[in-house]
C-alpha cells in the first residue's frame, strides 16, 4: 500500500477554484527589502519545496542522464549532449512540462506556509499543481514567446513586456484564471510598479548567476568538464568508474539547480501577493 500522500485517488480529486489571500503579506517596499524577505521565506521552506522539486525533476534527470551515459562519449563532454533537434526536444520539453506542475505546486505550498506557518500535505500541493499544469504551460509558453520576440526585435520593449507579464504564472496558480484574461490581470497588477519589478528581476538574476557560477565553470572546464576535474582529483581510479561518478553527479545537480531556481518563484509570488493586497486595500478604502 502506498503512503496516503501518493494515492492516485487523492491526487485526481479536483481542488477548489482559487486560493484566498487571507493572511498578512509584507508590503512591496522596494526590491531590496522584498529580496531579503524572499530569502528568509525560501530558506524557511526549502524542505517542502525540495520534496516537490525532487519528486518530479530527479526521475527526469535520472532518465535523461541515463540516456547520455549510455552514449559514454557524451557524459564526459556536456557540449555533445544536445547535438540534434530531437535531443533538444528530449532535454527541454519534458523539463518544461514538469516545471508546469512543480511551480503551481510550490506556490500552493508557499501560500499554505504563509497562512498556517507550516506546509500543507504534499498530496494537496501536488493535486493543485496537476490541475493547474495544462493552462500554466500553455499561457506561460505564449508569454515567453511574446517576450522573446520583443527582446529579439527591440530589447527595451521586450523588457517592458517581461515586466508586464511576469505575473501570468502566479495569476494562473493562485486565481485559477485562464485564457487571455491572465495577460490583462498580470498587466493590471504590475502597472505602476515597473522599476520595483525590474530591480527584483535583476537582483534575482544576479544571485542565481552567482550561485550557479561554480557549476558553469566546472561544466566548461577545458580539459573535459566535470569528468576532467574528477580525473585530476581521483588520480589512479579506473576511467569507467569516473564516468559513472560523473553520471551520478550530473543526475543530482540537475534537481539541485531546479531547487535553487525556485527562489525566483518565491520572489515573484511575494511581489504578486504584496501588490494584490495593496490593490485590494485601496479598492476597499474607496468604497463609501
Amino acid at each position: 500500500m502506498l503512503p496516503t500522500e501518493f494515492r492516485l485517488l487523492q491526487l485526481i480529486r479536483k481542488p477548489p477554484g482559487h486560493l484566498e489571500i487571507d493572511f498578512p503579506v509584507p508590503p512591496a517596499e522596494g526590491a531590496f527589502n522584498l529580496f531579503k524577505v524572499a530569502i528568509k521565506i525560501f530558506f524557511s521552506n526549502w524542505i517542502p519545496i525540495g520534496k516537490i522539486v525532487f519528486l518530479f525533476i530527479l526521475p527526469y534527470s535520472l532518465l535523461f542522464h541515463s540516456y547520455i551515459y549510455l552514449l559514454k562519449d557524451s557524459i564526459v563532454d556536456p557540449h555533445k549532449w544536445i547535438r540534434t533537434p530531437y535531443e533538444l526536444i528530449l532535454w527541454g520539453l519534458p523539463q518544461g512540462i514538469l516545471m508546469a506542475v512543480v511551480i503551481p505546486s510550490v506556490i500552493y505550498c508557499l501560500i499554505g506556509c504563509l497562512r498556517n506557518g507550516h506546509p500543507p500535505p504534499l498530496r494537496e500541493s501536488l493535486r493543485w499543481g496537476l490541475y493547474r499544469a495544462p493552462r500554466f504551460w500553455v499561457w506561460n509558453m505564449i508569454a515567453f514567446i511574446i517576450v522573446a520576440v520583443g527582446l529579439f526585435l527591440f530589447i527595451v520593449p521586450g523588457i517592458i513586456l517581461a515586466v508586464r507579464y511576469i505575473f501570468v504564472g502566479a495569476v494562473i496558480s493562485v486565481e485559477a484564471s485562464g485564457g487571455q484574461s491572465v495577460f490583462k490581470r498580470s498587466k493590471e497588477i504590475s502597472s505602476g510598479h515597473g522599476w520595483t519589478i525590474f530591480s527584483a528581476m535583476i537582483l534575482c538574476w544576479g544571485l542565481f548567476m552567482l550561485i550557479t557560477a561554480p557549476f558553469i565553470a566546472i561544466e566548461h572546464y577545458p580539459l573535459g568538464g566535470l569528468y576532467g576535474i574528477l580525473t585530476l582529483i581521483l588520480n589512479g581510479i579506473e576511467a569507467e568508474k569516473i564516468v559513472f561518478l560523473t553520471f551520478l553527479v550530473y543526475t543530482i545537480v540537475t534537481p539541485l539547480v531546479s531547487l535553487i531556481s525556485q527562489f525566483w518563484v518565491v520572489l515573484i509570488l511575494l511581489l504578486y501577493l504584496s501588490l494584490v493586497s495593496a490593490h485590494n486595500s485601496l479598492r476597499i478604502a474607496k468604497i463609501p
